[in-house]
């Protein structure tokens, strides 16, 4: 049963003309700059305009570019922000707790985000949210699928639509491909696709994946 009862409607993410439902789970696999941040304005201009309460969460979103790209769909940066419609946050805000990467902390957070939309007459909640690959050397960063599993059954349950953005250049292909089975939708070069490995699968290469080592230690293992 839902949490919310909102019911479900057709949305747009910013990123194709075919709109899609609500309370879906989406993966953005992203190999440069230009590409995360198209990715985060079309996700929260449509959300803003679709009367969705939007949160993003990332370490890197240039607020001048941002506001830039609302002003030219019709929307103010500075309005959204100030009616709480818009909330922007560093990563480390959602993802750790005490010093550590906590799942159950962050689905609790996105879970708020959900609850607190409805109770103050949003239309629905969006969530767009860069993981950064330094997780694997926080205490707990081998929950990462843990957590991807659980925000996968939260959308279904409470109509929160989650973007989550992952570097291809900076993450393992086999973490890359456990996270590709735990999006019913996924992102790729501006392109969103139903995923027929979402929950299973054969294994496939995902584009541009890096190779293990990564900047800061190796991705796919805990500290």
């Amino acid at each position: 049963m839902a949490l919310l009862d909102a019911g479900q409607r057709r949305i747009s993410v910013g990123a194709w003309n075919e709109r899609v439902m609500s309370g879906v789970h989406i993966c953005q696999f992203f190999a440069d700059e230009d590409e995360r941040l198209g990715a985060v304005t079309g996700f929260l201009a449509s959300g803003l305009g679709d009367g969705d309460k939007c949160v993003c969460c990332s370490d890197n979103v240039p607020i001048s570019a941002l506001g830039s790209h609302l002003s030219s769909v019709g929307l103010s940066l500075e309005m959204a922000c100030a009616t709480g419609q818009l909330s922007i946050a560093a990563t480390s805000d959602l993802c750790f707790s005490a010093n550590r990467f906590d799942p159950e902390h962050m689905v609790g957070a996105m879970r708020d985000h959900g609850v607190s939309a409805a109770r103050d007459g949003w239309a629905g909640t969006r969530i767009v949210s860069e993981i950064n690959p330094t997780v694997f050397g926080w205490d707990g960063g081998g929950r990462l699928i843990e957590f991807e599993a659980a925000v996968d059954d939260l959308v279904g349950e409470t109509g929160v639509t989650a973007l989550c953005q992952y570097d291809v250049r900076r993450f393992d292909g086999a973490i890359l491909m456990e996270v590709l089975r735990l999006h019913p939708m996924v992102m790729i070069r501006g392109v969103v696709l139903r995923n027929p490995l979402h929950g299973g699968g054969s294994a496939v290469a995902v584009p541009g994946a890096a190779s293990r080592e990564v900047s800061g230690g190796v991705a796919g293992t805990d500290a």
